[in-house]
């Protein structure tokens, strides 16, 4: 915005600096945000990132290794089968199973528009993996309820679960 000539003033809401470019500690876990883990669907965005951060040289590409902590086990995220299948209940993993076809169904026939992150996650992943995993973990990282995220916010950082990739 300064290069195109506005005026800008930068609010911060909490009490310390770094806005999404910081980490927290929460719970004994450490959350990163922002340019710890860059990504971005709009390659304009992925420019502009590049030219703030000076450059090629200013980064570093890193493969994405994330887990998620459940019942007194990680599961690797994006989900994996061998994690699902000898971490889960099988009362669980069946009723995800059903429950993700049943989104995914649903999803097919009506091809609603998600209005928030809530209504997104569930149509990707079915109600018992939101209500398991993903409700609460976007509830925890982001301090706001998912019902109150939207939904093209976590389009561009939770990638889409294809089942047969999975599998």
């Amino acid at each position: 915005l300064l290069d195109a000539g506005f005026e800008v003033d930068l609010l911060e809401r909490l009490d310390e600096p770094g806005g999404m470019s910081r980490s927290h500690v929460r719970g004994g876990y450490v959350f990163d945000h922002g340019p710890h883990g860059f990504f971005s669907r709009d390659e304009w965005i992925v420019d502009e990132f590049k030219e703030l951060v000076g450059g090629e040289a200013g980064y570093r590409w890193l493969e994405k290794w994330s887990q998620i902590h459940y019942r007194g086990h990680y599961f690797n995220y994006p989900l994996r089968m061998a994690d699902i299948g000898s971490k889960m209940s099988p009362f669980t993993l069946l009723a995800a199973l059903f429950s993700f076809l049943w989104a995914r169904a649903r999803l097919a026939i009506t091809h609603r528009e998600a209005a928030n992150a809530e209504e997104y996650l569930v149509d990707q992943f079915g109600r018992v993996l939101y209500n398991e995993f993903f409700g609460p973990y976007t509830r925890k990282v982001w301090d706001v309820p998912p019902s109150e995220l939207d939904a093209d916010f976590t389009r561009d950082r939770v990638p889409t679960l294809n089942l047969w990739d999975v599998i």
